[in-house]
C-alpha cells in the first residue's frame, strides 16, 4: 500500500491498543452470559473487524483499517479466555495442565503458519497483499460456524425441537451473576498471583521484543545470527509445555515453579551482565534460560486461576489485564530507557 513507518505503528497500535482492559471486561461477560453466547459475539465482533480491514485494503484507507484493527483487538481479546475457561470446565479433574499446555502450544504454531503463511498469500492473484487477510476472514467464519456446533451438542434440548429453538435455548442456560464488589473479594493468595503476573510480564515483554538486539550487540553477531538466537525463546516452549503440563497434572509444585522461574529470569540477566571477554558464555545460554522461564511461569500462573478462584473467567480475564498492562508499562520505559 505504500504507507509510512508512523501509519505501519498507528496501524500496530491500534491492534494492541484494547487488550489491556477487554481481557477484564470480557471475563465478566464471560461469567454472566456463558462461554457459547460469548464466543459468538466476540467471533462476530473479530469478523466485522476483519471485513473492515479489507475494506480499508481495497479503498487504501489507512482510516478504516485503524477501525477494523481496532475492532478486532476488542473482539480477539476475550477468545483466548471462553477458550480456557471451556477446558478449565471439562478437564478441572484431569488433564488441565496438559490441556492447557497443548492449547497454548497450538496456538504459537498457528501463529507461527500465519508468519510464515503470509508472505506467499500476499503474491498471489487476483487479490494480492489482501488475500491474508480473506484466508483469516474464511478461517473466522468457520470458527463462527463451529461454535453454533459447540451449543448445539453442549446440552442437547428434547427431540423435535427445530434448530433455531435449540440455539434459543442454550442462549439462556443457567448463568453466574458477578459484579466489580465481587472481584474485589478474591483471595489474598489469588492478588499475591496477579501481582506475580504483572512482574513477570513486566519482565518478560520487554525481553522479548529486544532479545534480537541484545543479543546482536552484546555478542557482536550480525542480524540473522542475532535472530536465529533469539528465535529459542519462541522455540523452546512449544517443545516444553506439553511435558511442563504432564507435570504439573500429576505434581501440581505450582509455587515451586514459579520461584524456578525467577530464579532463572535472574540468571538470565546476570549473564548478560557478565563480560563476553571475562567469561565467554555463549548467548544460547541466557536465551535457553530465559525461554524455560517463560515456558514454568507462563503455564504456571494460567493453571493457578481454577485453583485460586471458582470465578474462572472472571480470574483469567484479570490475569490477562494485568499481564498486558505490565507488558505495556514496562515496555514502553524500557524503550524510553535505550533512548
Amino acid at each position: 500500500m505504500g504507507i509510512s513507518n508512523t501509519q505501519f505503528s498507528l496501524l500496530q497500535s491500534s491492534l494492541t491498543l484494547f487488550p489491556t482492559l477487554v481481557p477484564l471486561i470480557g471475563g465478566l461477560l464471560v461469567e454472566r452470559y456463558g462461554t457459547g453466547p460469548s464466543s459468538i459475539v466476540f467471533t462476530s465482533i473479530v469478523i466485522v473487524g476483519q471485513v473492515i480491514v479489507i475494506l480499508g485494503c481495497w479503498t487504501h484507507s489507512i482510516k478504516i483499517m485503524v477501525i477494523g484493527y481496532c475492532l478486532f483487538g476488542i473482539g480477539a481479546a476475550p477468545i483466548t479466555i471462553i477458550q480456557e475457561t471451556i477446558w478449565v470446565r471439562y478437564f478441572r479433574k484431569d488433564g488441565l495442565a496438559l490441556v492447557l499446555a497443548l492449547g497454548m502450544t497450538s496456538g504459537k504454531l498457528a501463529g507461527f503458519a500465519a508468519l510464515a503463511g503470509a508472505y506467499p498469500l500476499s503474491t498471489l492473484k487476483p487479490f494480492g497483499f489482501v488475500t491474508p487477510f480473506l484466508v483469516s476472514l474464511i478461517i473466522s467464519v468457520i470458527a463462527w460456524g463451529m461454535n453454533i456446533v459447540f451449543l448445539i451438542l453442549l446440552k442437547k434440548p428434547k427431540e423435535g425441537v427445530d434448530t433455531m429453538t435449540k440455539i434459543t435455548i442454550l442462549l439462556k442456560a443457567k448463568r453466574t451473576s458477578l459484579g466489580w464488589r465481587e472481584v474485589y473479594g478474591f483471595s489474598s493468595m489469588f492478588w499475591c498471583m496477579l501481582t506475580i503476573s504483572f512482574l513477570v510480564g513486566a519482565s518478560w515483554s520487554p525481553f522479548m521484543h529486544q532479545a534480537s538486539n541484545i543479543v546482536k550487540h552484546r555478542y557482536g553477531l550480525n542480524d540473522e545470527q542475532a535472530a536465529w538466537q533469539a528465535s529459542i525463546i519462541l522455540a523452546v516452549p512449544l517443545i516444553i509445555y506439553p511435558f511442563l503440563g504432564t507435570f504439573i497434572d500429576h505434581a501440581g509444585k505450582r509455587a515451586w515453579l514459579l520461584l524456578v522461574t525467577a530464579g532463572l529470569l535472574i540468571c538470565t540477566h546476570v549473564i548478560l551482565l557478565i563480560p563476553y571477554s571475562s567469561v565467554p558464555i555463549p548467548p544460547t545460554i541466557p536465551m535457553l534460560l530465559f525461554a524455560i522461564s517463560l515456558s514454568l511461569g507462563t503455564l504456571s500462573i494460567v493453571t493457578s486461576m481454577p485453583v485460586l478462584t471458582k470465578h474462572v473467567p472472571t480470574g483469567l480475564g484479570l490475569h490477562r489485564s494485568i499481564d498486558n498492562i505490565g507488558a505495556t508499562l514496562f515496555g514502553t520505559v524500557s524503550g524510553m530507557m535505550q533512548d
